[in-house]
């Protein structure tokens, strides 16, 4: 209310100091002063608290830092589900290529085969699962501890809360 009924008396005055300077060159100009009225607008406590919460930085880092530890929780149950990934390759060349390796021949001589095949247009597909069997509680302790960092997180953003909380509602008592 004091900071209101304060900032009201100083436009009051700013505008009587305008007025009387104006009164002064309009003398000359025989112009009637003009007066601007201010109105008074009042804050409640619950108002000055949102708006406080609504912009003040250091509890909305809080706020997202939360959100980001809920996803780490997230993240580290992942290795309990399996993985599946996909891949497609395609090869284009202008020489055929071919196997070349040694068979027993005739009178158990070694003959050099050569097996040709057509690696002009090769496409190459392929798809992979995986699972794991045993993690040896690795997936168990990334969960705790992404847990316990989402507690942390919390903690912080309650700390965040009730401090903005506390200094705005100090601040607004003392300007009753």
């Amino acid at each position: 209310m004091r900071v209101t009924r304060f900032s009201a008396a100083i436009a009051i005055c700013g505008a009587f100091i305008l007025s009387a300077a104006a009164v002064r060159a309009d003398a000359a100009n025989s112009n009637p002063p003009k007066l601007e009225i201010v109105t008074e607008t009042s804050l409640s406590l619950a108002d000055a608290l949102q708006l406080a919460l609504a912009n003040n930085l250091s509890y909305q880092s809080a706020a997202q830092d939360v959100k980001v530890a809920e996803a780490r929780v997230i993240q580290a149950g992942a290795g309990r589900v399996p993985s599946l990934s996909a891949g497609y390759s395609y090869v284009g060349t202008k020489n055929a290529a071919f196997f070349n390796f040694q068979t027993p021949g005739p009178g158990g001589k070694l003959v050099n085969k050569q097996i040709f095949f057509s690696a002009t247009y090769l496409n190459n597909v392929n798809a992979t699962l995986q699972y794991a069997l045993y993690t040896g509680g690795a997936v168990q302790a990334a969960v705790g501890q992404a847990a316990a960092g989402l507690s942390a997180a919390q903690s912080d953003y309650a700390a965040q809360r009730a401090t903005v909380i506390r200094d705005v509602t100090n601040a607004y008592f003392q300007l009753i």
